[in-house]
């Protein structure tokens, strides 16, 4: 999950440093460290130095990310096979469920968040 998310993010933003994707991933530096290893891997990310401060990395989306438009490509007709059983007002539906349940996912991720933070602390 957190490959996906930094994925998205550094395709999104562009560079990042690892400091940077640490923190957006609430991630700490050596899981990021791990995280890009394996995104590297995949041919899907590659590591460049900061040219002016050579202790940094950045991590940049890769220019030839093998297959992923494929992937994509596949991923969309599946989903819009799925979304032509239902109707306009089905798919509103669906759409405003999905929404309020990751609103609620978020709110109780953050009360979890302050929970161990007032534990830690």
């Amino acid at each position: 999950m957190a490959d996906h998310k930094a994925l998205d993010l550094v395709c999104a933003a562009g560079p990042l440093t690892a400091g940077q994707l640490a923190e957006l991933t609430n991630l700490t530096t050596g899981g990021v460290t791990g995280l890009v290893d394996r995104l590297e891997q995949a041919g899907l990310v590659r590591r460049e130095r900061d040219p002016h401060d050579r202790r940094r990395v950045i991590v940049q989306p890769s220019s030839d990310m093998p297959g992923l438009t494929a992937i994509f490509n596949s991923l969309i007709r599946a989903l819009g096979e799925v979304c032509a059983h239902y109707t306009d007002q089905e798919l509103r539906t669906i759409l405003d469920f999905v929404l309020r349940f990751i609103a609620v996912l978020q709110a109780e991720t953050a009360k979890l968040e302050q929970r161990i933070q007032s534990d830690e602390g």
